[in-house]
This record gives C-alpha cells, sequence and structure tokens, in this order.
C-alpha cells in the first residue's frame, strides 16, 4: 500500500508536536491557521501530514516511498539535514516573513528555492526564484476572520490608535553575548555585520517601518483620543531620544489578546497600520483586521497595495507630506465621508477580489501543490 505523507517545518517551536494543526491552537496566530486547514485537506485526500519533530522521532518503514518537506518561514538546520540526508523530497518552500526578518532565507533564495518544486512567498521575491525547476507562487497574507463585531457607529467611536508589538526587524539579528559560548557569539557578531551592511546596501529588501510607527506615536500621543496598544511597549525603547519613550507611556493601555483585537479596533475612528517593512505584496493582517471592525486604516507598507485592494478603502499615508497634514485631513473628515471609506472595504471583503486573502483558500493552493510534488516524484 503506497503511502503519502508531508513533513512541516514550521520552525517556531510552539507549533511543534502537531499543535498547529489543531485549529483552536492555531487560530491564535495571525496567519496561522492555512496548516490546520491544510491537514484536513491532507487526511481527506489519505495524506499523513506531521511536524518535523514528529516525523524525526518516528521509526520509518525504509520501503516506503519519498516523503516531502513543507517549509514554513525559513529553512532551518533540521529541515537542510533532512533534504541533505534523502529522507524526504524538498516539494514546497514558503516564507510569510518579511525579507528584513527572514534575511537569511531571501538572500539565499536563488540557492534555497532551487531545491523545491514550488516556492511561496511575497510578489517582491519572484525575481529571486530563478531556477528552471522551481513554480514561484506570489502570495497574499493567509487571512482568518478573528470573531464578528456588532460594529458601533461612527459617532461613537474613539479617534485614533496604533495596535502592534514592539519589535524590530534589526532587533532579530542583533547578537547577544554568551559567555559560555564566546566562540558562538563572535560568529553572531561577525553575521550582524555581514546582515546589517545587507540591509543597507541592498534596496531590494525594502524599508523598515518601525522608526515611522515611533514617529506617529510622538506626533498623536498628546491628543487624548490616541491609544497604544501591543506587547513590549512597557519596556524602554534603546536607541532612541527620550521623547518618543516619553509619548509611548503616555499613550500605551496594555496588551492585547489575538482575539480581543477586532473589539478594540471597533471602538476607534482610525487606525495607524504600518507594516513591518515596505515589500511588494508584503500584506498581513493588520489592513484587513481594520476592515472587519469597522475602522479606517491609515496605510504604510506593501508599494503595490492598489493592485490587491481598492485604494478608497484606506488612507494612503503617502499622500501627505507630514503627520500634521494627515491630523488635519483626519479632523476634517465628517460621518459621510467616513461611510464612504467603510462602504469601499465592505464591498471588498464580500467581492472576489477578497478571496486570494483567505486562509483557507492559501491551504488548498498548497495542497494542489503537494499533489503535483507526489506525482513528479513517482514519476521519477
Amino acid at each position: 500500500m503506497t503511502m503519502r505523507m508531508v513533513v512541516f517545518d514550521p520552525e517556531i517551536d510552539a507549533w511543534m508536536d502537531n499543535r498547529i494543526f489543531d485549529e483552536g491552537f492555531a487560530s491564535n496566530w495571525p496567519g496561522g491557521l492555512w496548516p490546520a486547514q491544510l491537514s484536513q485537506l491532507a487526511s481527506s485526500k489519505g495524506i499523513l501530514i506531521e511536524t518535523i519533530d514528529h516525523f524525526e522521532n518516528r521509526k520509518l518503514d525504509l520501503s516506503l516511498p519519498t516523503y516531502l518537506i513543507v517549509m514554513a518561514n525559513r529553512i532551518s538546520p533540521a529541515a537542510r539535514k533532512i533534504i541533505y540526508s534523502k529522507r524526504a523530497a524538498a516539494g514546497v518552500c514558503i516564507c510569510l516573513e518579511s525579507p528584513l526578518v527572514a534575511y537569511d532565507f531571501y538572500h539565499n533564495l536563488n540557492k534555497y528555492s532551487s531545491w523545491f518544486l514550488h516556492v511561496f512567498t511575497f510578489a517582491g521575491a519572484g525575481n529571486r526564484v530563478r531556477a528552471a525547476g522551481t513554480k514561484f507562487h506570489p502570495i497574499l497574507w493567509p487571512y482568518q476572520n478573528t470573531g464578528e463585531v456588532s460594529l458601533l457607529n461612527w459617532s461613537e467611536r474613539n479617534y485614533l490608535t496604533l495596535i502592534n508589538s514592539n519589535r524590530r526587524a534589526k532587533q532579530n539579528i542583533i547578537p547577544k553575548f554568551n559567555i559560555k559560548h564566546p566562540r558562538n557569539s563572535l560568529k553572531d557578531l561577525l553575521n550582524h555585520f555581514r546582515v546589517s551592511s545587507a540591509l543597507k546596501n541592498d534596496p531590494w529588501f525594502g524599508r523598515e517601518l518601525y522608526l515611522d510607527r515611533l514617529e506617529a506615536v510622538r506626533h498623536f500621543y498628546k491628543n487624548s483620543g490616541f491609544d497604544l496598544y501591543g506587547r513590549g511597549w512597557d519596556k524602554p525603547i534603546i536607541g532612541v531620544k527620550e521623547e518618543f519613550n516619553h509619548a509611548v507611556r503616555s499613550a500605551y493601555r496594555g496588551e492585547i489578546h489575538p482575539h480581543e483585537k477586532l473589539s478594540v479596533l471597533n471602538r476607534y475612528k482610525f487606525a495607524i497600520c504600518f507594516e513591518n517593512s515596505s515589500f511588494p505584496g508584503y500584506i498581513t493582517e493588520k489592513i484587513l483586521d481594520c476592515f472587519m471592525a469597522g475602522c479606517i486604516p491609515i496605510y504604510l507598507g506593501a508599494p503595490d497595495i492598489g493592485n490587491f485592494i481598492p485604494e478608497r478603502a484606506f488612507i494612503d499615508f503617502r499622500r501627505f507630506e507630514s503627520y500634521r497634514k494627515l491630523e488635519k485631513y483626519l479632523m476634517s473628515i465628517d460621518e459621510q465621508q467616513a461611510n464612504n471609506y467603510l462602504e469601499a472595504a465592505k464591498e471588498f471583503l464580500n467581492s472576489p477580489d477578497f478571496d486570494p486573502f483567505k486562509s483557507k483558500n492559501f491551504a488548498n493552493d498548497i495542497m494542489t501543490a503537494l499533489e503535483d510534488c507526489f506525482i513528479q516524484n513517482e514519476d521519477l
């Protein structure tokens, strides 16, 4: 009997032990529901899917046919080991991070992508997937609705919010000295300088927007209707002027659970909606959450956002020369003008243009690619 199996390397420790295939657990992660939906699809087709830690602990029958590995975010050492050992075939590679976060993956994308039959990541990366046998799939963020909210009337809402974790992309590559393993720390330090140089000299990676968020907080914090939410803002921000830390302390209202996000957004007229970085196709759940909550997003991020979301549904921050001019515009918007934005967002959510963002459709696309991988490997 032929057994078909998918080995999934999420490269996120919390997702291991097959936890990410449980819908209840997966729904707590923005953009994280698709593996559970993929698992259900695979099961319906007689395909077993499990996380890489389960695969490594399994006593496999060596007579079984070739397996596939699905990679998420970045390619881990564990995944490389399995690919090099040829215990499984490299089938589908997925990255849902921006280049500023997943530096190694994007920097080596031409090499990594050549190992796989299918690569799923954001549109801007397409020119670095050049292997003849690899198919590139430009993706949109796999969005899942985190719950229905009863929308407040415009007049009942507060003014403005910003909901983001206090997470800077470059923090992911700044090494911490390890006194027990100084040689490893030196290696990390050298890698940090290499990465920093690449981010500085390679415009392809896009621009980090963390400081733009801080500027927004500094400008709006004096307004009593502005509130800041998210993890990590209660800690001092290193490397910025005290005025930024003062603004954050004044505006910060605490951390919120992902399931609370829509209900919080629902209390505001507008939301500062800045991505982590500016990269073609990199549009995350931030703007979609605003649409769901009836909150008008002020967007900065993917330079090509107009190709995916109608521009009349959001406020494009690039139109404004300063935060002062943005604030003047926000204050001028009456309820009728606001309803125009909100209706455009509602129309988008109910149109076929929203379908590519749906998590279930993303899972279907991955499933199609996996089936193609099985067919091609069976032909070898």
